[in-house]
């Protein structure tokens, strides 16, 4: 069997034992439970919880001081009432959390597309006049700016992710038409710039043609690019179209109704002399409790949220994902001149 000089015969950094160790100690253990407590803290430092907890607590100490629900028989309302409120915000979760997922599929395949498309571009090869092999863009004008052609649609698609959708429930009132028109028009004109720099690719593919690329290859590149173009499309649905709005709209009054219509059980809680204190905390707790629930769910309706939007935490790291897809395309365009086994390690047969 032929060997390869260039091949280096060594072991694979994995079985050079490369993974990072993780300690889970004591410590460890007491720094998680922080980091939880700061973006539970996160969730109910909200004007919602604000609201909520400001009407649970003025129902808590009207039905204190006037002797509702003294005799402790709002306990089986209140159980209605908390699981009428938790259902539709968990079904929320689960609705949104589905479709992160979606979207996160759909923005890997967009960017897998792009990364596949530029690296036949710049790695295939095509017969000279002469007979000789080039590359496909060698000693064409596309030589210089291929690259830069692939990274405007991942940098477009890239902002047209982090453009604020107009699809909040306040938009409803007439007197936020002018704020709705205008996060339309944005997300409409982010949305057409990836669509031209999709079509200033499919330009460069028929100058190839004109350089001298044959049918063959100029039909797969576009077929390429049109995978390029359905990717993106599945991410425009995923974008724009959230869960439904009168499931949020129940889910967000639910909450507001719980504070209002459980003060009676709160009230019933005196004991001990405590005054209305132990009421108030256990409205104060269960409202900020159903306030954390609601901002999970709505903070997951936009799966491709802007970095230091709702939700950023739990949402599709496109930032992040473009700019490992740059690096790597530029990468290739280096590399795309190197022997096949430039860099590769050898196999240690058994």
């Amino acid at each position: 069997m032929t060997t390869l000089p260039e091949l280096e015969s060594r072991p694979t950094p994995a079985r050079m034992g490369s993974t990072v160790w993780v300690t889970n100690g004591l410590v460890e253990a007491i720094d998680d439970l922080r980091g939880s407590g700061r973006v539970a803290f996160g969730l109910v430092a909200t004007w919602d919880a604000a609201i909520g907890v400001t009407i649970a607590c003025a129902s808590t100490l009207a039905c204190f001081f006037t002797n509702i629900g003294s005799d402790g028989s709002q306990a089986a309302i209140s159980t209605i009432l908390s699981l009428v409120i938790v259902f539709p915000i968990t079904t929320l979760i689960a609705m949104a959390f589905s479709r992160r997922e979606h979207a996160l599929v759909a923005y890997a395949a967009l960017v897998g597309d792009i990364q596949a498309t530029l690296g036949a571009v710049c790695g295939w090869e095509r017969r000279d006049a002469d007979g000789s092999w080039l590359r496909l863009i060698e000693g064409t004008e596309a030589s210089d700016r291929c690259v830069c052609a692939f990274e405007a649609i991942l940098d477009a698609a890239t902002r047209y992710c982090a453009t604020p959708r107009c699809h909040r429930t306040r938009y409803e009132l007439s007197t936020y038409d002018f704020e709705r028109q205008m996060l339309a028009d944005r997300c409409y004109s982010r949305r057409l710039d990836v669509g031209a720099a999709i079509q200033a690719c499919r330009r460069l593919v028929q100058r190839l043609k004109v350089d001298g690329l044959p049918g063959g290859e100029t039909h797969r590149l576009d077929s390429y690019l049109a995978h390029i173009s359905v990717a993106f499309e599945k991410v425009c649905a995923l974008k724009e179209y959230r869960t439904p709005a009168g499931a949020r709209s129940i889910a967000r009054i639910s909450v507001l109704w719980h504070g209002v219509f459980a003060g009676p059980w709160y009230a019933s809680l005196r004991c001990c002399g405590t005054g209305p204190a132990l009421p108030l905390v256990y409205a104060l707790a269960l409202q900020l409790a159903f306030n954390a629930l609601l901002q999970v769910a709505l903070g997951l309706e936009d799966p491709y949220a802007r970095e230091g939007g709702r939700g950023a935490r739990d949402s599709v790291r496109v930032e992040s994902m473009a700019a490992m897809a740059r690096a790597d395309m530029r990468r290739t365009d280096r590399e795309a001149s190197l022997p096949w086994h430039a860099g590769l390690i050898a196999c240690r047969g058994a």
